[in-house]
Parts: C-alpha cells; structure tokens; sequence
C-alpha cells in the first residue's frame, strides 16, 4: 500500500514508485514484462532502474498509435522501458480502437502486429491500470474515442472498470460490448492467464473499480494507496 497525497497526481506517483519497486524484485533477467499504455505505466518507467548487466524485456498490451504526441503513448512508452530495462521493447502498431471487428481481424493478420501479439502468452509480469471509465459523451481516453451508441451500451451494461481497453461490470465480468470486438489489446483469457499480473490503482474514486478488478480474477497482485484502501474497506 503506498502513501496517499492531496494531489491525485502525487498519488499516482507514489503508487507507481512502490510498484516499480515490487517488479525490480521479481524481474530477472531475459524475463517479458507487459504493461499498459497509461500515466501510471510512465511513472513506472520513470522509477525503473536495473544495471547494465541485467536485461529485461518489454512489451505493449493494447495498441498506443494516435494522432496526437502523449508522454504515454505507444512510442515514448517503448523507448522509456527499453532504456530503463536494457532490453527488447515489442511495440503494438496500431490504435486501441478501430472502426469494425473486421478489420480487427484484417490487422491481427499483418505480421508486424501478429509477431507482437504471438508473445502475450510469454509475459512473465505484467503491469496494468485500474480505471473508472468515463461515460460521458465525447469523453477522450488514451488512444480512444468511444461513440454515442458505444457510451450509452456501456452504461446500460452497468461498466465501472476499465482495464487494457476492456470493460468489466461490479462483479468484475467483462461487458458483452461492440466495442470489445475492435479493442486492439491482450485477451482477457490470456490475461488470466499469465503468472503475474499487478493492478495499480490511485484516488479514492477507483473504489469500486477496483473492486470490481479484485472479483474479476484478472490480477493476482493489487498496489493502491492508503485513502483508496480505505475506501474499499
């Protein structure tokens, strides 16, 4: 559990530093690290440190292409963790979202995003954000723009949580959503299935995300901060 602050975004941080600090304990060398494409996946790299004789892989677990420059987007992300871990970094060449689940398929096919995708099985760690999502219309998340029809089938379906692109209702059960078929991200099936996966979570209105994140039996290991814990409790 890491330190609450009064501002959200030094929460963040302090979440972010302590879990940089649990993953320095358990990557090893030649290992896969897996992470989102977010605010707390930065602040992780930025803590991030191994020596010159330690190299860790890493990769993207939902597409970070937009059209807009983000210090978390789909590029900078990758170069941070590739100078911050010494080695590989596998990047998702594509948006998180695209237009029909046919040309989902159509892109799953190209070899540049197949070779990455092939190697969500292999992650040894995975790292991922916990977040309510905003249902407002027109509400711009990272590398996403949800629809009118989109927002209003989510609310209807009662989503709180958001995690690599996807949406889960109170009981941590995937909305059955359009718009899970053209979220280019790791499977939630693969997710479950990897050996580590660390939520991380700040600020007290994320409770009932990460509630509904804990039942899901996506992640096996939970870092928040002491006012969100408490308001769990």
């Amino acid at each position: 559990m890491a330190k609450s602050y009064g501002m959200p975004e030094q929460s963040m941080e302090s979440v972010s530093r302590l879990a940089a600090h649990h993953l320095k304990g358990i990557l090893n060398n030649g290992m896969l690290l897996g992470y989102t494409n977010d605010m707390i996946s930065y602040y992780i790299a930025e803590k991030l440190y191994f020596g010159d004789y330690q190299k860790v892989n890493s990769i993207q677990m939902m597409g970070g292409v937009d059209s807009q420059a983000s210090l978390f987007g789909g590029q900078e992300l990758a170069v941070r963790f590739q100078t911050k871990l010494n080695g590989a970094s596998y990047i998702l060449q594509a948006p998180l979202m695209v237009k029909t689940s046919t040309l989902k398929q159509q892109l799953l096919r190209e070899p540049m995003i197949y070779q990455t995708v092939e190697k969500y099985p292999k992650i040894d760690a995975a790292v991922l954000s916990i977040d309510k999502p905003s249902l407002l219309p027109g509400f711009r998340q990272e590398g996403e723009l949800c629809s009118k029809a989109d927002l209003i089938q989510l609310s209807e379906l009662g989503a709180v949580c958001r995690i690599c692109g996807r949406y889960l209702d109170k009981n941590g059960l995937p909305c059955n959503a359009g718009i899970n078929e053209r979220i280019m991200a790791i499977d939630l099936d693969v997710l479950k299935e990897l050996d580590t996966v660390i939520g991380v979570s700040a600020s007290i209105v994320n409770a009932q995300s990460v509630i509904s994140c804990a039942r899901s039996g996506y992640i096996n290991t939970l870092i928040i901060d002491e006012a969100l814990a408490r308001k769990i409790i």
